[in-house]
């Protein structure tokens, strides 16, 4: 929580979880981190003598490379559970927004960054990351690695010096690895979990250098990143979230962030899934409508409410389904043969939804 100074402080009403504590120096263009979560922040920068954002943001602009000292501080906004931070770069007219809100009931951070061109020229960006800078110390590292049926492989290892990458692939949020990380400081137990709540294909980098700080870096993967802004146009970053690890457990920490995300972004939703049944789960991709009937029929006997036909039924031509993912069309040679409309309405006919498996991110490449 904050005061009227800025100063953000660990709150009672958070559930004694440590939080954010935020202190601003006397001068106006200067601001600087402490703490996050328990965990010390910078109190030296090798790239830089000022505090002004503090390791918070980086941006890539062509081939000129722009970290914190690059900018100025423009304007603060704080208030109980939430801040506002913006930042000016008027050599190449970039505008940083960083809105950062706090849920008093589990203590997770929200961050959403916001760069805008408030230049007169077009602006391209090759990479922009919303950054945070931690002390060195003695940390362990936890991620997930992540593929067909051997999703989320999590595991905690010791920080070693170096650099880390994790990054998803073809657009699917959790393909290569999941979109979390955790840092825990072994001398005292504290930790923090970095969430991204992506928007395509994402990335977080974790830098550990000794007697240096420790850098983490995330967001839009910037490994074909190439974002045209015109003057005045905005470019969102993912969001991410900062959430507290209690006792040094993430198995603990779980429920909070269930409760946040259920409060937050599926409040309206229905509170109960339906009972599917999925094609996928006989005979893989095999469709043939003789042996869909029969899955439709002991479906229906079992209480499933809603049938879904999983991959086998789209793109056009011979080739493969799975190099035919993004072309969403019905493929009039196999599955169906051009009647899946018939077969859909016999599974709503026997009184249960009918749904197709697809990913509406993937684009059709071929």
């Amino acid at each position: 929580m904050m005061d009227s100074c800025g100063n953000c402080e660990q709150n009672s009403d958070v559930k004694g979880y440590p939080t954010l504590i935020v202190n601003v120096p006397v001068k106006d263009d200067e601001i600087r981190f402490d703490r996050l979560c328990g965990l010390t922040c910078s109190q030296h920068s090798p790239y830089q003598q000022f505090f002004n954002i503090y390791g918070l943001i980086l941006t890539d602009k062509g081939h000129r490379y722009f970290t914190e000292e690059n900018f100025c501080l423009t304007e603060s906004e704080f208030n109980d559970d939430n801040f506002k931070l913006c930042w000016e770069n008027t050599d190449i007219g970039i505008t940083v927004e960083s809105r950062w809100s706090m849920c008093r009931e589990t203590g997770i951070w929200s961050r959403k960054d916001i760069v805008n061109n408030s230049g007169q020229r077009r602006v391209i960006l090759l990479r922009m990351l919303s950054r945070f800078v931690l002390s060195s110390s003695d940390y362990d590292v936890f991620s997930q690695s992540s593929q067909w049926c051997r999703e989320n492989q999590g595991s905690w290892q010791k920080l070693r010096s170096g650099s880390l990458s994790l990054c998803s692939k073809g657009a699917r949020t959790s393909q290569l690895a999941s979109p979390i990380l955790s840092l825990r400081d072994k001398t005292n137990n504290a930790g923090a979990i970095f969430h991204i709540l992506p928007r395509g294909n994402w990335i977080i980098k974790v830098h550990n250098h000794p007697s240096e700080d420790v850098i983490i870096e995330m967001g839009e993967s910037d490994e074909t990143l190439n974002i045209e802004l015109s003057p005045n146009q905005d470019f969102e970053l993912p969001e991410v979230l900062i959430q507290p690890v209690i006792d040094g457990s993430l198995e603990t920490s779980a429920p909070d962030l269930h409760y946040f995300l259920s409060e937050k972004y599926f409040a309206s939703s229905s509170k109960t899934a339906p009972m599917v049944y999925n094609t996928w789960f006989d005979k893989f991709d095999s469709l043939e409508i003789s042996e869909l009937r029969r899955q439709m029929l002991t479906a229906k006997e079992v209480g499933c409410e809603v049938f879904v036909v999983d991959a086998g039924w789209y793109g056009l031509g011979d080739s493969n389904w799975f190099q035919k993912v993004g072309d969403w069309r019905e493929n009039p040679k196999t599955a169906f043969r051009g009647k899946m409309k018939e077969f859909a309405d016999e599974v709503r006919g026997a009184g249960m939804g009918f749904g197709l498996w697809m990913e509406p991110e993937r684009n059709f490449s071929n």
